[in-house]
């Protein structure tokens, strides 16, 4: 055991974010019946965050699909100010949009316990963060800054994915094989600062197709999108891919077992060919900000608050790549600083 002196960070990409204080681990395949609560994944704004443009939206990402009904205005409240609040199923994130915030102010969110998820789980506890305000509007429209896999040779059982510029709403995601006029069948989710296309099916070989970003996405503060690289021509290859990621030998940020770690450190794993999105990280249940670095195949965990002075931290990380193939989960641990 770890005599209380342990904690927990943890970065899965299942419907859960789980942590715990020794034995136990996610990956286990739910049972028939859902019990798990559902939970906060990300936010936008992050939490703590400083500069924010007085016109941006508030939103939530939660950690699976929600119950609409339960996510209200009363149930979403930013603290001094009015609004409205939208839920969107495909994203699983709930917005909250206003007439306009205070410059150089600082706010508190608040989710409700009540919030539940299809199985009428409720989240439990409520869950808050602030953020403050800079005295600027946002102008700026969003733009896509990446796309994945790499545009040749493509598995055929791949999904697609377009990485922005900053939290967006995506209007909708297709994809189209070059000469023909109708969509390929599968669904997109929006997930941290990406949209992602996973097709029902397996994509033909080597054939040309094109993915797109539709014209109504726009960023929290209603910029439209900026059309320049939203769409994305890539060809397949002969093959699947059945070969789950790694992680990078050396990529690990602190190393395994180091001791007297930074308080302030980012943690950060490199993988061995890009990664699908995930909704977020948690420290001991709370959620984090996560970065993607797609040229790298790296993702960096930002603690909110400093980690604890002279405590050991075991992280735990599964994710799979965007051809669904998940990796056996990787762990390690590090002590922090006195």
């Amino acid at each position: 055991m770890w005599k209380g002196i342990c904690k927990a960070i943890i970065a899965v990409l299942t419907v859960n974010i789980l942590a715990a204080c020794g034995g136990g681990g996610g990956g286990t395949p739910p049972a028939a019946k859902d019990t798990q609560k559902p939970s906060v994944g990300y936010t936008t704004p992050i939490n703590q965050s400083t500069g924010i443009p007085i016109n941006r939206a508030v939103t939530v990402t939660f950690s699976e699909p929600m119950d609409a009904a339960t996510i209200t205005a009363q149930a979403f409240t930013v603290s001094g100010i009015q609004g409205t609040v939208v839920y969107d199923t495909a994203s699983k994130t709930a917005t909250f949009t206003h007439q306009g915030l205070q410059p150089n102010t600082q706010y508190t969110v608040t989710i409700k316990g009540s919030m539940a998820d299809l199985s009428g789980n409720a989240i439990g506890v409520d869950h808050s963060f602030t953020f403050t305000t800079s005295a600027s509007t946002d102008v700026v429209p969003p733009s896509v800054t990446a796309w994945l896999p790499a545009a040749a040779a493509v598995p055929l059982n791949s999904a697609i994915t377009a990485a922005f510029s900053e939290p967006v709403a995506v209007d909708t995601m297709t994809v189209m094989e070059q000469g023909t006029v109708t969509p390929v069948a599968g669904a997109f989710e929006y997930i941290s600062g990406t949209a992602t296309f996973k097709p029902t099916a397996d994509l033909k070989p080597n054939t040309a197709y094109t993915a797109t970003i539709g014209a109504g996405t726009a960023d929290t503060a209603g910029n439209a999108l900026n059309p320049v690289n939203a769409s994305f021509t890539f060809t397949t290859g002969a093959a699947r891919d059945e070969v789950a990621p790694t992680v990078v030998p050396g990529s690990l940020t602190p190393a395994d077992g180091a001791t007297n770690v930074p308080r302030d450190v980012s943690l950060s794993i490199s993988f061995s060919e890009p990664i699908y999105p995930f909704v977020g990280a948690a420290i001991d249940g709370e959620p984090v900000a996560v970065e993607f670095d797609f040229a790298q195949n790296k993702v960096t965990i930002k603690p909110s608050n400093l980690l604890v002075a002279g405590y050991t931290y075991t992280s735990r990380v599964q994710v799979r790549d965007l051809a669904g193939n998940q990796m056996s989960a990787y762990v390690w641990s590090f002590t922090m600083a006195q």
